[in-house]
This record gives structure tokens, C-alpha cells and sequence, in this order.
């Protein structure tokens, strides 16, 4: 009986030191200062881009029972050689939702009109649109590119 005691004893011990060394090892792990990261991300920096000359006329409306829009820009700067647009919103069941596009300028021209499928409040398919109801406010961003690489923005916010 002595030597089963004794056998039971040696086992608790070895077990104890076990548990010891396994909580010691998961404090040093948690506790120990992490590496620092060996490669570095550095960050693209912005350019902020200047905004289009108030003689620039941006002009959007709101046609077919406002599930489309028609677009004018007049008085486009000299040397501008495309426009990107962005129109952003969000559908009455809160879901974004936008269109982009780029509209190329001929030379010398000054004012430009856009509508149909590419400023829907929608989406089309095979010349059928379905459209988003419960649209409030619609968000236009216009990217003005000259030809020298510089660019001018204009941005505004529409209410339906």
C-alpha cells in the first residue's frame, strides 16, 4: 500500500510541474513584446485636386417620374479632354447604388448632355430598366482632365 501511495505521489508531482510549465510557457507567450513587422506599408499619398471654375455650368434634372436624370455641362474649360462622372445614392430599402462613366470631348467643345441607361436610378439590361424606388439624393462627382494632366473637380449633392 505504502509503494501505491508513493507511485500516486510521483504522479501528482510530475502532473503539477506539467501544468506549471504549461501556464508558465502561455504567460510568457501573451506577455511577450511582439515583433515588429519587418516590412513596412507606406501609404499612397493623396493629392487633393482642386475644384472647377465657378464659369463651369453643372445642371442635373430629374425625367421619367425621377428613375432617370439628364445631365449638361457648359462652359468647359479650354483644354479639358474628358470628363469621369460618379453618380452615387442610396435605394429606399438602403442599398448603394451608383453609375460611372467617362465622356470623351472632341476638340474644342464646350458643353456636353448625357441621359438614358447610363443615368438611370436603376439598373438596365437589353434596353429594360428596372428602377430603385425611395431615392432621395443623388451625389455627382465630376473629374475635369486636361490635357497638360491636370484635373479640377466638382461635386454636389441633388434632392429628388
Amino acid at each position: 500500500m505504502i509503494a501505491k501511495l508513493k507511485k500516486f505521489n510521483i504522479i501528482i508531482v510530475i502532473a503539477v510541474l506539467i501544468i506549471l510549465v504549461v501556464i508558465t510557457l502561455i504567460i510568457k507567450a501573451v506577455t511577450a513584446p511582439k515583433p515588429a513587422d519587418q516590412s513596412q506599408v507606406i501609404p499612397t499619398p493623396v493629392e487633393a485636386l482642386p475644384t472647377i471654375d465657378s464659369s463651369v455650368e453643372v445642371d442635373m434634372k430629374f425625367v421619367n417620374n425621377n428613375h432617370g436624370m439628364e445631365l449638361t455641362i457648359a462652359n468647359i474649360p479650354d483644354g479639358t479632354t474628358s470628363i469621369d462622372y460618379e453618380v452615387s445614392y442610396t435605394t429606399g430599402e438602403g442599398i448603394p447604388k451608383g453609375n460611372i462613366g467617362s465622356i470623351k470631348l472632341k476638340n474644342g467643345e464646350n458643353q456636353v448632355e448625357r441621359s438614358g441607361e447610363e443615368l438611370t436610378l436603376g439598373t438596365c439590361s437589353r434596353g429594360k430598366c428596372v428602377y430603385y424606388d425611395g431615392v432621395a439624393k443623388v451625389n455627382l462627382s465630376l473629374k475635369f482632365n486636361k490635357s497638360d494632366g491636370s484635373a479640377a473637380i466638382f461635386q454636389k449633392e441633388y434632392t429628388l
